[in-house]
């Protein structure tokens, strides 16, 4: 299930890793975090993440607008989330498959975490294997270092707890 491994990108945060994982496992704060994010649909009504949670993620502005079902194929609680980029109105599931999103936890003593995510999928006939190389690799690397700097900005900035956007599908 899980494509080829194509990038990784690190934050530093300084912060308990169990303020960061209180941040990335609730599903309503996407939002909060994700730049273009507007607001998710918990499909199967779960707030936080679980083996199995479904949920799309909606964007109503910009060039980007329409919507991805992403789903929890894998979780360790406190350490580990692997995240699969399923159906999308952009057409990137008909350029990629198997696309898998590791999102893990690394301490460093009691206020210092390491965010990692690693990006896995496989590019689809030739002209996606050469936009990957050109384009998309740097791309979603890109978009996933500004949704790491989303998380980070919640979790230093222990008070922000705005209300959440989510309905429920």
């Amino acid at each position: 299930m899980r494509g080829k491994y194509q990038w990784r990108a690190e934050v530093r945060i300084n912060a308990p890793s169990t303020d960061i994982w209180n941040v990335a496992n609730d599903i309503s704060r996407i939002p909060d975090f994700h730049p273009e994010v507007d607001s998710v649909d918990l499909i199967n009504g779960q707030r936080e993440r679980s083996l199995g949670s479904r949920y799309r993620c909606n964007i109503a502005h910009g060039k980007r607008r329409g919507s991805c079902v992403e789903e929890i194929v894998d979780i360790v609680p406190g350490t580990r989330i692997s995240t699969l980029m399923g159906e999308d109105s952009w057409g990137l599931d008909k350029m990629v498959r198997n696309f898998v999103v590791d999102t893990t936890l690394i301490p460093h003593g009691d206020n210092k975490t390491t965010l990692r995510f690693e990006g896995y999928y496989d590019p689809v006939g030739f002209f996606s294997q050469l936009l990957n190389v050109v384009a998309l690799r740097r791309m979603t690397k890109k978009r996933s270092l500004d949704v790491m700097n989303g998380i980070k900005r919640l979790a230093e900035n222990r008070d922000a707890a705005p209300e959440p956007r989510v309905t429920h599908a």
